[in-house]
């Protein structure tokens, strides 16, 4: 049965674009979460949704959707078919199983270049079985939109884990630096789009170093992270730049959630959303105000549950 599946893969890749196909068809064509708000957003920037806040409130409040927000910004201009609130979602709905369907091809060849056949097959059908057969898919949302950088990410990564030991030749090269800087940019990116994503980035950069360090290597990888850097903080600097000076929708940071509240958040209860979490620090008039509150708060529970205790709020 193993070696039938494998034989006919891509003949059951084409029956899950199939399924795919008919629970989209299926699906209602709203989603009253932040891939609806967003595209709410899109066509009303004004429209108070059930978040209660309109589009710059928002953007301000989440400022890592504002890449989201324009990418379907650009498709709701360009395309002509892309009018009203319910084609948007439609389109973007179509466009986001695209994404997830090419990714696993993408993933599969990834994955035959730099392992071997049987852990392609793994890859391919573990993504098909547990992204294309699910609905997570069907929702337009930087989730899905993020995973081809993602992918970027990890092809520069493995391809920096099978170099040879690192020497100044290495970063003499024009080649190697202009994948540096690459992947430092295409880290920058996906940072703007979805934070965590880049943390299989960052293992492998700890991973490459481990094995490359050495006392001969120590300026060559020095070199090597100042090249990435560059790439990343002048991508993330000109990209903040751009969204605190642009008009479209306006940032307003007094608005924003600090890294602090996400983190009060996972300490609480199971540590997934809480309303009364989110009012807290929104109840704080400042960006700093916001910053201090939750840090106190964040040190209180530290102290309440202690070393133990908070072991087993994170296991659990």
């Amino acid at each position: 049965m193993l070696r039938n599946i494998i034989r006919y893969k891509w003949i059951l890749f084409g029956c899950m674009v199939v399924i795919q196909l008919l629970v989209m068809i299926a699906m209602g064509p709203f989603n009253d979460a932040d891939s609806g708000w967003i595209v709410q957003y899109v066509i009303d920037p004004n429209v108070i949704t059930s978040k209660g806040l309109n589009g710059y409130e928002y953007l301000s409040n989440s400022p890592n959707n504002y890449l989201i927000y324009f990418i379907e910004l650009g498709i709701h201009r360009l395309l002509p078919f892309a009018d009203t609130q319910i084609h948007l979602t439609m389109t973007l709905r179509v466009l986001s199983v695209l994404t997830v369907d090419i990714c696993a091809i993408a993933a599969y060849r990834i994955a035959l270049r730099y392992g071997d056949a049987l852990i392609a097959n793994v890859v391919l059908f573990f993504w098909c079985a547990l992204l294309g057969l699910s609905g997570w898919c069907m929702q337009p949302y930087s989730d899905v939109f993020c995973l081809p950088f993602v992918l970027a990410l990890l092809a520069f990564s493995l391809h920096f884990l099978k170099a040879d030991a690192i020497d100044l030749s290495y970063v003499k090269s024009a080649k190697n630096v202009a994948l540096l800087l690459l992947f430092g940019i295409t880290m920058a990116v996906t940072y703007a789009m979805k934070p965590s994503a880049v943390i299989p980035a960052f293992a492998c950069i700890v991973v490459w170093i481990i094995n490359q360090i050495r006392w001969r290597a120590i300026i060559p990888l020095l070199v090597v992270l100042a090249i990435t850097g560059v790439g990343f903080v002048g991508t993330h600097v000109s990209y903040q730049r751009f969204i605190e000076t642009q008009t479209v929708m306006p940032y307003d940071k007094n608005l924003t959630l600090p890294a602090q509240h996400f983190i009060m958040m996972g300490m609480a209860n199971t540590g997934g959303y809480d309303d009364r979490e989110y009012q807290f620090t929104m109840s704080q008039k400042t960006y700093d105000d916001k910053v201090q509150a939750d840090t106190a708060v964040i040190a209180q529970r530290l102290k309440d549950y202690g070393v133990f205790g908070y072991t087993r709020v994170c296991l659990l």
